[in-house]
């Protein structure tokens, strides 16, 4: 990792930053989908998961709640009463 941040700390022209950048972004893209196709392939609707979230402070909250609906990339979760739109990529199987 250090020998492709020297690479990359070595570019000195816009055009050259630019291609890495753009390499960079598909990369994330194609990460972020694989983990939410892992996400959405591991659940199914009335299972019962965690919802792991952070108070303004910093501190962990964990919430249990059960899916309802399952969509491209949030599901739609009941938590005590009332239903969230709730990103895939935060929910574990409880």
């Amino acid at each position: 990792m250090k020998k492709l941040i020297n690479e990359i700390n070595k570019i000195d022209n816009q055009q050259d930053l630019i291609k890495v950048i753009a390499v960079i972004k598909n990369q994330q893209k194609a990460l972020k989908a694989k983990t939410i196709a892992e996400k959405k392939a591991a659940f199914t609707v009335g299972q019962n998961v965690l919802i792991k979230t952070k108070y303004h402070d910093g501190r962990d909250n964990v919430l249990k709640g059960v899916i309802e609906k399952i969509n491209i990339t949030k599901a739609i979760v009941e938590i005590g009463g009332t239903r969230y739109d709730v990103p895939l990529t935060i929910m574990e199987a409880a």
